[in-house]
């Protein structure tokens, strides 16, 4: 199941929630490297907390942003051509829970934003992959945590998403990432019985781990296990919201 990330190709309802998102109060980020450290990065771009501009040879301002949360910033070359990425996180606070936003930008010969990600209470982060060749950004879901944080319960946990970059476009490698997610999964399920018998009843249980079983479901709907994950969900989440929840879910992926 390849796709683009959500900003722009996924469902309206999607969308409009994101857009309300933007609004939502904020957590300091950790820097993870600075830009004044480049040269080129302290020519080109000025940051400060909330704000970041593009600065033209001459001085003028070319374009410039205002972010909702405080941010942080790093240059990386993703897909390994010699010219290196601007990557932006932001961090905003929802549901009393660190939410991130990731925005992309190019920054050879013309600097504009090639992709944005809400990756959800997953902090981003890359690494390389030796199959791909190249570096995977790796985020966590912005509207399953939403779902998962109304609720979030002893553990907090949500699914991973892995993004590739082309030279033009992130998109989703989630088929090609079958045996990590099912990995995963069998992990995570050794953990269910003890935990199971810490409650007697089943819609208790499922409240508290509502991260936890929603990420084992959609580890398998990434991996296009659907009749695994809707064997599994059936199985351990037995709450009057289990059909709400799985049709909110079912209507974006």
């Amino acid at each position: 199941m390849k796709r683009n990330s959500y900003l722009f190709t996924t469902a309206t309802l999607r969308a409009i929630l994101y857009l309300f998102l933007l609004v939502s109060g904020t957590v300091r980020a950790q820097d993870e490297k600075s830009a004044a450290n480049d040269p080129k990065s302290e020519a080109q771009f000025r940051f400060s907390e909330r704000h970041f501009e593009v600065i033209a040879d001459d001085g003028i301002i070319y374009s410039s942003k205002e972010f909702a949360g405080p941010i942080n910033h790093l240059f990386i070359d993703f897909n390994s051509d010699g010219t290196e990425e601007l990557f932006i996180e932001e961090t905003q606070k929802i549901n009393k829970q660190n939410f991130y936003y990731t925005y992309i930008y190019a920054t050879g010969d013309s600097v504009f934003l090639i992709d944005s990600i809400g990756s959800g209470i997953l902090k981003p982060y890359h690494e390389f992959s030796e199959e791909f060749n190249s570096l995977i950004l790796v985020t966590g879901d912005v509207y399953v945590d939403l779902l998962i944080t109304l609720s979030p319960g002893k553990t907090l946990i949500s699914p991973k998403v892995y993004w590739l970059y082309d030279g033009k476009e992130f998109f989703s490698i989630e088929e090609e990432m079958y045996d990590e997610y099912l990995a995963e999964n069998e992990e995570l399920i050794l953990t269910l019985p003890a935990l199971k018998k810490e409650h007697s009843e089943d819609c208790a249980f499922a409240k508290n781990y509502r991260g936890l079983l929603l990420t084992i479901y959609m580890n398998y709907i990434f991996a296009n296990e659907l009749t695994l994950a809707n064997k599994f969900i059936s199985n351990y989440y037995n709450c009057e919201d289990f059909k709400q929840i799985i049709d909110n879910l079912n209507e974006i992926y």
